[in-house]
């Protein structure tokens, strides 16, 4: 925790920093706010907190959602999120693992027709948790907004099979299950 703590600047993000780690400069080439680490991050925050009671875990939990809130993309009543965070702004994916689990798309300040779910689900699932914990309707309008994003009938579907079956009425998706799991769990924190 001391260590991802080390992480969290005044902007409220948690920076993954690639100077001097091997590997990391490789694939993304600057610092980056993952959006797989900084909603797991504050869970994880809020989960401690219910362990230990400490109350600084629910201060640095509001920082990284106070963060994370500054930066969403929102259109209408619409919320959604990028994979990465640069300190220029939103920045395509160049890692092996978006290659593989195709997330190699370049965002753009339009609304995305989809978006992988476990980008969106995780900062859904860590916005109704910190509502749940603080009561504050700015976070639940958020979450409703992200829920709104995730829903859209383009996020679901395999694009495959017999047109009769509705796949995205049905949650139906292809891909990485890991990753559709995360979206799900979101979605499931947030109902």
């Amino acid at each position: 925790i001391e260590s991802g703590l080390q992480m969290i600047e005044d902007d409220g993000l948690l920076w993954l920093k690639v100077e001097g780690r091997p590997g990391f400069g490789d694939a993304w080439h600057r610092d980056l706010a993952m959006f797989n680490t900084n909603p797991r991050f504050m869970i994880a925050l809020l989960d401690w907190h219910r362990y230990d009671g400490n109350a600084r875990w629910l201060e640095v939990a509001g920082r990284l959602a106070e963060g994370m809130a500054r930066i969403a993309m929102r259109k209408e009543d619409r919320a959604w999120y990028f994979l990465c965070y640069s300190r220029e702004g939103w920045r395509k994916d160049t890692s092996p693992s978006a290659q593989i689990v195709g997330d190699a798309h370049e965002p753009t300040v339009e609304e995305p027709e989809r978006a992988p779910s476990y980008v969106n689900g995780q900062p859904l699932r860590a916005f109704s948790r910190w509502y749940a914990e603080t009561g504050e309707r700015k976070w639940l309008d958020l979450a409703h907004s992200i829920a709104r994003f995730m829903l859209k009938p383009t996020n679901w579907g395999t694009q495959e099979g017999p047109a009769m079956v509705a796949q995205a009425e049905q949650a139906m998706w292809n891909g990485h299950f890991h990753s559709h799991a995360f979206g799900m769990k979101g979605l499931l924190e947030y109902a």
